[in-house]
């Protein structure tokens, strides 16, 4: 199982752009959602004081209606990935299992 706990906060923006104009989103939509994701700020509020204004590149709204869906077509297709690479990763060590068992 895949831990996707912090997962939303780090998001690739323009990974999710180039997925997106593949899926075929128009370049208007796409135009919208790289200008609702890109150049935002956030900062923090502990005890009353407020911190400085920090730069976001990565990662979608917390909150947002956007936002999940934003991710799920983030992730969509990555579980063949995952599985290609554990496939790829368990064939050699399969192969020194046999040779230390042997």
């Amino acid at each position: 199982m895949i831990d996707l706990s912090k997962a939303f906060d780090y998001l690739n923006h323009e990974l999710l752009i180039v997925k997106m104009s593949a899926y075929g989103f128009s370049r208007p939509a796409l135009k919208l959602i790289y200008s609702y994701l890109h150049v935002r700020q956030h900062r923090v509020k502990i005890n009353g004081a407020l911190s400085t204004l920090n730069d976001t590149s990565l990662g979608v709204p917390q909150g947002s209606v956007l936002g999940p869906l934003l991710f799920n077509i983030f992730i969509n297709g990555f579980d063949e990935i995952a599985l290609k690479f554990a496939t790829m990763q368990m064939i050699p060590l399969s192969l020194r299992m046999v040779q230390i068992c042997a």
